[in-house]
């Protein structure tokens, strides 16, 4: 784990790969995607102030000033019906989120193994947002406050895990006018549309920090299957930059600071490697990691997060 910047504690983080490490805090879940070429094994939220730490059942939990983390981990095993297995983590979570309150959910990370296993609506990632569909609903979450979210299938036996942020200060959702709402969905893409927003502008003491969901080649409600990870990439450049638009912010890629990329082929990091060095720049913190993308048909995606 990399050393704390001085006056900062650890909020919350993700330790990448398919192992635990032994001392690494509860707060930095191993989750179960595999760096490529050489990219950092481990993701470090940090906060300047006092943070504490408490654990409640399943859920372990961070709490500061502006914000509450909360993580809940559950073996692969148990997930066999994920659609329950999903009601219950987030069930869960909003309950020890609620304890804190009042909160806003600004952002939520999902990810589980076999994530485009079974047919039709039966697929996993479908049954998943079933489960997360009905837990907001019993929570009272509207689907116009669903908050920004990335989910990715982990190696093969890696637990699903669930990683919330809620803070006490306002978030402005962001959609893309390139894209359909997620959460509008029309019932091709499961029995339940996905409960997500495309991006959040959090207002800080400290300034603004702008969230960008998971970001795949899609446009309206339908996959682009453009010509090889090239055009996929392309495609999702220019959903970044309606998202950026759509935020306040100019289209520039290079305003992320910090982005991850999931790649369904590690190998194909040498061919998207050069698309993102000329479009973010060289100050962009970039993390590729090996994960299955939500769409089967579909082999890149990109989150991330400016500092504005």
């Amino acid at each position: 784990m990399p050393t704390a910047p001085s006056g900062h504690q650890l909020l919350f983080g993700f330790n990448f790969g398919s192992t635990a490490e032994a001392d690494l805090p509860a707060m930095a879940p191993s989750i179960g995607l595999v760096p490529i070429g050489g990219a950092a094994p481990f993701e470090a939220w940090w906060y300047r102030g006092a943070v504490e730490y408490q654990r409640r059942g399943g859920v372990v939990v961070a709490v500061c000033e502006d914000f509450v983390a909360a993580v809940h981990q559950v073996d692969d095993e148990r997930t066999v019906d994920i659609r329950e297995a999903a009601r219950q983590v987030y069930d869960e979570l909003l309950d020890v989120v609620d304890e804190f309150g009042p909160l806003t959910i600004v952002r939520a990370w999902n990810y589980f193994s076999r994530i485009n296993q079974g047919r039709g609506d039966e697929e996993r990632y479908r049954q998943f947002s079933v489960g997360r569909a009905e837990s907001f609903e019993a929570s009272g979450l509207a689907d116009v406050q669903s908050p920004p979210g990335t989910a990715i299938g982990g190696a093969a036996g890696s637990p699903f895990t669930v990683v919330l942020l809620a803070s006490r200060h306002p978030c402005q959702l962001v959609e893309n006018p390139r894209q359909m709402s997620a959460f509008e969905y029309p019932p091709d893409y499961g029995p339940r549309s996905p409960k997500f927003s495309r991006g959040g502008v959090l207002s800080l003491p400290c300034g603004g920090l702008f969230l960008i969901s998971g970001t795949a080649a899609i446009v309206g409600h339908s996959s682009c299957r453009t010509e090889g990870i090239e055009g996929q990439a392309e495609e999702t450049f220019r959903n970044l930059q309606s998202l950026l638009l759509s935020a306040g912010l100019e289209p520039d890629l290079s305003a992320l600071d910090a982005v991850r990329v999931y790649l369904r082929d590690g190998a194909d990091r040498d061919a998207v490697r050069p698309l993102i060095e000329a479009r973010f720049g060289r100050d962009t913190h970039v993390t590729y990691l090996q994960g299955d993308i939500c769409r089967a048909e579909l082999d890149l995606e990109i989150d991330g997060v400016v500092f504005a």
